[in-house]
């Protein structure tokens, strides 16, 4: 218990006061665009609340990050969201394995899904909002020859563009075939996609 308050607190003050660091900086440096993306940010942070807690819960249970900027291709590749204790690490023991396992993990599991809720709410709602503030400051023409229609559909093409889409998993699925790391499969690449992709592009605030 006393990890997880802890964990909690420093992830709670980290992203919440991350945002106000900003708007003192920028507000000494005099930039005001800066500063109305950094207060937007709590705004959106409500918005995508919902979004932060459901891909947490799935980080949770699947025992895996869905939002690192760190990750790589490379680590789907490898396995590396592989749970430890699973019949399939272990070749015994099927789903009473798969079970214990769980069961098991379930204090780091926690960890993991409350990282990854304000991993989420963090990223999301500060891309939210440097992308509005973004496109405040573009003129309709600027919009119309970047090939959009209005601010909204720019903001949310860009959003989109941010997270990793089906079409680049599957790029890097024949990539890693043709290098010989990944086995040339329907169900394997299928699975690789859902890894990659991982339901981290969840609908807009």
């Amino acid at each position: 218990p006393t990890t997880h308050a802890l964990n909690l607190t420093s992830n709670a003050i980290n992203v919440l006061a991350r945002p106000a660091e900003r708007v003192i900086g920028a507000g000494l440096r005099a930039d005001t665009r800066e500063m109305k993306a950094a207060l937007r940010t709590y705004y959106y942070m409500f918005g995508y609340m919902g979004d932060a807690i459901r891909l947490a819960a799935k980080s949770g249970y699947e025992m895996r990050p869905i939002l690192d900027e760190s990750v790589k291709f490379d680590n789907i590749i490898q396995g590396s969201n592989r749970r430890a204790i699973s019949s399939d690490v272990l070749g015994f023991g099927g789903s009473t394995m798969d079970m214990l396992g769980k069961i098991l993990t379930i204090p780091s599991r926690m960890l993991g899904t409350e990282d990854e809720f304000f991993k989420q709410l963090a990223y999301r709602s500060s891309l939210q909002a440097r992308l509005v503030t973004d496109a405040a400051y573009m003129s309709i023409d600027d919009i119309k020859k970047a090939g959009y229609n209005t601010r909204d559909e720019w903001v949310k093409d860009q959003f989109d563009k941010a997270f990793i889409s089906k079409i680049d998993a599957e790029e890097a699925y024949e990539e890693a075939v043709m290098l010989g790391k990944i086995a040339d499969d329907p169900e394997v690449k299928a699975e690789f996609i859902k890894q990659s992709v991982g339901g981290s592009k969840t609908g807009n605030a």
